[in-house]
Parts: structure tokens; C-alpha cells; sequence
């Protein structure tokens, strides 16, 4: 998958019968040979990727509550019965300190 193609793919999710979408983008564990990092996708570009798409808004996505923001974005859509996407807010953000 290239870069500008993850939003085609976020559409894809909303016009299939797919029920889970899971873009994960290469790890580097400092175990590969020679690796120009300038060229690497991280979770803050995939999700960028996926709001570019019409129905998605950066703001939808959110961390595992247990991991650091970097690593891993997640988010949850429900389908009305008039057809509508709406993300569900997970309750931990709206969480007080």
C-alpha cells in the first residue's frame, strides 16, 4: 500500500462488509541493515493518511490507554439505521484526572 492510498482504504472499510480495518506500518527494532528512516510511515502519518478521507477526523482516533500515543491509534464506528458513521468516543478519554 502506498502512502496516498490509505484513505481509498478507510473508504473501503465504510462501503464493504468488512467489519475491522488494521494498518500497521513497519517496526524497526534496530535490527535491520541500512534503513533511511527519512522514508518511514509512523502511526501519527497513518492516521493523517486516514483523515484525509472525508469521514475520518484526526480527532477520532486515540491511544490504547495503556500505551504511548506514538505507538498505536485506535478508533470505533458504529453505522445508524439511516446509514450515518459516527466514531464512538471511548470512555476513558473523557475521563478526569
Amino acid at each position: 500500500m502506498n502512502e496516498d492510498q490509505i484513505a481509498d482504504l478507510a473508504e473501503l472499510l465504510f462501503t464493504s462488509k468488512a467489519s475491522t480495518l488494521m494498518l500497521q506500518p513497519v517496526s524497526l527494532a534496530g535490527r535491520a541493515a541500512e534503513w533511511d528512516t527519512s522514508r518511514r510511515l509512523t502511526i501519527p502519518d497513518v492516521v493523517a493518511g486516514l483523515a484525509k478521507n472525508q469521514r475520518l477526523k484526526r480527532e477520532d482516533f486515540h491511544p490504547l490507554p495503556c500505551s504511548h500515543p506514538s505507538c498505536f491509534a485506535m478508533s470505533y464506528f458504529v453505522e445508524t439505521d439511516d446509514g450515518i458513521w459516527k466514531t464512538l468516543k471511548p470512555s476513558w478519554v473523557a475521563r478526569d484526572s
